[in-house]
């Protein structure tokens, strides 16, 4: 027993170890900047360092449940209002699921299986990305995990309190993510097939009280949202309205204009949209950045992996990891299948439980190994290791080579402005600034969280209501930032107002920003020469 459970902490101690490599690395720097979203769940953590309870939910990002404010709080007030300290927290709660996978599937199958399955979880291309970023979903995959582990000791044990601390964390689960009441309904589902497969009888009452049970202490914990949701001034559903209306192909003008076979058409072909995203052609998502190089989400041997593992799995569909696999990877994508937008972000939950289906064939592969002929054994004992380096190495490249040198990743995660307002944030004395980008305004977010002591307006022809060079007051220290194209004009300004300190940041060739810092005038200043009357654009 102590051999036993010393291997299992072993396994688990790599594992994580693998995991944490993959999710910290570099994290405060690659996504390269913040994004807007990301930055507001740091904004968020820090009303709760000034008000301690925000409530359950916020209006961030359209509405999100307000779980991740209180989470990352501690980390922002210890690291301040950086990338790396909203991050980090979301990291160690993508790091944590590889663990909580293991436990659970060595609950429910063999060591190997579960090592393999949580192996393929820690080196995961979709699940790693999501891991850096202080995006919401990451969240609700891990509490699904702890949820399912909880309930797995309740029917080994019969033990009530294992019930309600499975309940517990269940109703903690609704202060993750909008999509998480999906993980509720499958998981719900799975209880009751489970129940009249195997509760019949005398059983069925301690085990339905026990269930009850359950649900009650899920509703106590989740009371607050509860509340929340049933004040109609709060229009909690304004948030699933929004995204229905805006990206579900069942409210597009086409559908609704559309016969039955054209509307069957429609639906088939984002179904099939949707599958490719993650098989053969991946779509580039402008939010969170995923597949920026339009690579499928799945490298082509876990896909094969994966569809051996579902035949496998159907197959033997009465054990219960299967049953629950399979339940849970049909259930959990039902809610993005037919929407255009977050085709990765939503059915994120069902990662760990592809993980397992992918180790099935590989477990199979090494426990039946020994029947083949004595020549043949050393073939799969060497090609199982092989094909799982072969997943860790392409998806490792995927993230930190080829999505880190995409065009997107800085676009989507706001590289510019998050270099500049570190740059403001860094200046003594506050200087007032003067703000021009053609992409954000000086209130974006970003700025908001990096600088949020910084006083400044917009003076780009986007979002200013002046516009121009013009005006710039002297009576203060005062810093001009410029994003591109207004980079372009630095001359213009410089021959404006000369005497400034000019600093200009760049990646390579590419300018990121230029900041002209000019010291308050203790006299009137000379009149500027005649010609220049304000900032153009390039077209």
């Amino acid at each position: 027993m102590a051999t036993s459970l010393r291997t299992d902490l072993l396994i688990l101690l790599g594992l994580t170890l693998l995991a944490a490599a993959l999710r910290l690395w570099g994290l405060g720097d690659l996504p390269q900047g913040i994004h807007g979203d990301e930055a507001q769940v740091g904004m968020d953590a820090r009303r709760v360092l000034d008000e301690g309870w925000i409530g359950p939910y916020t209006s961030s990002a359209l509405g999100q449940p307000s779980g991740h404010a209180y989470l990352t709080a501690p980390s922002v007030w210890l690291f301040g209002s950086t990338a790396f300290a909203v991050r980090l927290p979301l990291a160690l709660v993508g790091i944590a699921a590889i663990p909580l996978t293991y436990v659970l599937f060595r609950l429910l199958s063999t060591r190997l299986l579960a090592a393999i399955a949580a192996f393929l979880l820690a080196t995961s291309l979709w699940h790693i990305h999501f891991s850096r970023v202080a995006h919401w979903p990451i969240s609700y995959v891990t509490v699904a995990l702890a949820v399912l582990i909880l309930w797995v000791m309740a029917m080994r044990t019969g033990r009530w309190y294992w019930f309600a601390a499975a309940g517990a964390v269940l109703g903690l689960g609704l202060y993750t993510y909008n999509v998480y009441p999906i993980f509720i309904i499958a998981f719900a589902l799975w209880v009751a097939v489970y129940t009249l497969l195997r509760k019949r009888g005398p059983e069925f009452m301690p085990w339905a009280q026990n269930v009850a049970l359950a649900a009650l202490v899920s509703l106590i914990v989740a009371l607050p949202l509860f509340l929340y949701v049933a004040d109609p001034a709060n229009d909690y559903f304004n948030h699933y309205r929004g995204y229905y209306e805006q990206y579900s192909v069942l409210a597009s003008d086409r559908y609704e204009a559309a016969g039955a076979a054209e509307r069957i058409e429609i639906i088939f072909g984002q179904a099939k949209r949707f599958i490719g995203a993650y098989v053969w052609h991946g779509l580039t998502d402008y939010v969170d950045a995923s597949s920026p190089d339009n690579r499928p989400m799945l490298d082509p041997a876990t896909i094969v992996l994966v569809s051996a593992g579902v035949a496998y799995a159907a197959y033997r569909w009465r054990e219960t990891p299967h049953f629950l696999a399979l339940m849970l990877v049909a259930i959990i994508p039902l809610t993005t299948v037919l929407q255009t937008n977050a085709i990765y972000r939503g059915p994120l939950g069902v990662v760990p439980f592809l993980s397992f289906l992918a180790a099935l064939p590989l477990g199979l592969a090494l426990t039946n190994a020994h029947r083949l002929q004595p020549s043949l054994r050393p073939a799969v004992y060497a090609a199982v290791p092989l094909v799982l380096l072969f997943v860790a190495f392409s998806n490792g490249r995927a993230y930190f080579v080829d999505w880190a040198d995409s065009y997107w990743f800085p676009w989507v995660y706001t590289r510019q402005i998050s270099e500049g307002s570190e740059y403001v944030e860094s200046l003594p004395g506050e200087p007032y600034v003067y703000f021009y980008s053609q992409r954000w305004s000086f209130n974006y977010e970003t700025r908001q969280y990096l600088a949020p002591d910084a006083q400044g307006e917009d003076r780009s022809r986007e979002f200013g209501r002046r516009q121009g060079f013009e005006g710039i007051a002297r009576s203060r220290d005062a810093v001009v930032l410029l994003l591109p194209p207004y980079t372009e004009a630095f001359e213009e300004l410089r021959q404006l107002y000369p005497g400034g300190e000019a600093l200009t940041r760049r990646d390579g060739d590419e300018v990121l920003f230029i900041a002209y810092q000019l010291p308050a005038l203790t006299a009137p200043p000379a009149p500027a020469p005649s010609g220049g009357n304000g900032a153009t654009p390039p077209r």
